[in-house]
Parts: structure tokens; C-alpha cells; sequence
């Protein structure tokens, strides 16, 4: 995996009030590492809209394994959500792993996930957490197809 950018999550995480929800796609996504093409926001790692087992979701990042993106918040951020899977666009291939890790330890594991199965929700409590990172892994098999998002993806203060 390429190496760790800590993004800070600019002024919309640290002017963020309680109550407010900060969609991921509005963050600098363009330093997060990731083995093939260029991250997305709102868009798939091949430009096209996030769709995942039928469903297209109007926001969120899409990426490719193995990918990292790690937030910094400041330990005041409340709940991280997404919907995470293969892309349709890959027609049933790929295979990649989701994790959320908050300081240092894997708060969520999607466990191995293939084109075609349905979205996972993750819905995870994120109080106290400084460093968020979000990683997709290829399951073992190799990158082929591995076009992953984290569609509808926010943070909530």
C-alpha cells in the first residue's frame, strides 16, 4: 500500500457544530493513495455514477484497492456512515475487504466482498476518534476489478 496522507479534514471538519453531517465526497480526496486510477468523488474510479447492487447513491468515494484515506478528527466527530461494495460498473468481478480503523484499531470489517453482492452498511460510533482511516484491500487475489466505494459515505459532529 502507498503511503499514509493524513488529511486534515480542512475547515468543514474543524468549524464543524454538533449536529452537523460532512459527506466525505466534500474532502480532499485527491491524496489518498490507491494502487490503480485516481480517487472519485460522487464518482467511480472509472468517472461513472456510485452504484452498488442496483442502488446509486448521489454522493460518496469511489476508489480501488488497496487504497488508504486517513482523517484527521480531532477526537470530535460522532458517527461514521457509508454503504460499501463493488461497483456495479465491474459487471460482477472484483473483490476487495472495507475496514475502518480509529486509533489504531479496526473498529469495522467488511469481511470479503464480491461484484454483485448487496451493499454493507456501516454505521459506527466515531466519539473520542483522533485518526480515521479508511482502507479497501483486494482479499488476497490480486487488484483486477477491484473498483470499491464507500457510496452515501458521512461523518456526523
Amino acid at each position: 500500500m502507498h503511503s499514509t496522507v493524513l488529511l486534515a479534514a480542512l475547515l468543514a471538519l474543524t468549524g464543524a457544530a454538533a449536529g452537523d453531517e460532512i459527506r466525505l465526497s466534500a474532502l480532499d480526496l485527491g491524496a489518498a493513495p490507491q494502487a490503480y486510477g485516481n480517487p472519485g468523488a460522487n464518482k467511480t474510479v472509472d468517472g461513472h455514477p456510485l452504484v452498488l447492487g442496483g442502488r446509486t447513491f448521489d454522493h460518496g468515494f469511489g476508489t480501488h484497492a488497496d487504497s488508504r484515506l486517513v482523517l484527521d478528527l480531532k477526537g470530535s466527530a460522532r458517527r461514521f456512515r457509508a454503504w460499501v461494495g463493488v461497483d456495479d460498473e465491474t459487471h460482477g468481478n472484483g473483490s476487495v475487504e472495507f475496514r475502518v480503523i480509529g486509533n489504531g484499531k479496526t473498529l469495522w470489517s467488511s469481511g470479503v466482498m464480491r461484484g454483485k453482492q448487496p451493499a454493507k452498511e456501516v454505521n459506527i460510533d466515531v466519539s473520542g476518534i483522533k485518526k480515521l482511516i479508511l482502507e479497501v484491500g483486494d482479499a488476497g487475489d490480486g487488484i483486477t476489478y477491484d473498483h470499491a466505494d464507500w457510496a452515501g459515505a458521512t461523518i456526523t459532529y
